[in-house]
């Protein structure tokens, strides 16, 4: 297994517009921002709707772009490149899986504001290659 990075970017923006033509341009500015890094590749994406936890410890339900790709770069280039993407998104922080060559997995929070957020709950976080079986989870 290669070494590669997994991400869920919530696209759903705390009092600001919401309908779907702006969570389609946020997901579509993601995708050019991390492809046009040239410490990822093979960028895959797709939008799901997913539950997580808010700083209070509400679970909330919105659109999040589930990513995955490969990592050209060490994890602290890799950070600084995630953190810069929630910059640009207005985003408090991106939850991160960092998936090592033997599948060991590390996850964080990364972005501007992550210090107000809780460490990044396993149980919320939509894995790339499990989208559909998370999404079948939530809708039963």
């Amino acid at each position: 297994m290669d070494s590669h990075v997994e991400m869920n970017i919530g696209l759903t923006v705390a009092g600001g517009p919401n309908s779907d033509t702006d969570i389609l341009a946020r997901g579509c500015l993601a995708v050019r921002l991390l492809a046009q890094s040239l410490m990822l590749a093979r960028v895959n994406t797709r939008i799901e709707r997913v539950s997580c936890s808010d700083p209070g410890g509400a679970t909330v339900s919105k659109s999040t772009l589930v990513v995955r790709a490969a990592m050209r770069a060490s994890r602290p280039m890799v950070r600084d490149i995630i953190h810069e993407v929630a910059r640009r998104l207005a985003q408090d922080c991106i939850a991160v899986l960092f998936v090592g060559d033997d599948g060991d997995t590390s996850g964080e929070m990364i972005g501007p504001r992550a210090d107000k957020w809780p460490a990044l709950n396993p149980e919320f976080f939509v894995r790339f290659d499990r989208v559909a079986a998370a999404t079948e989870r939530e809708a039963a």
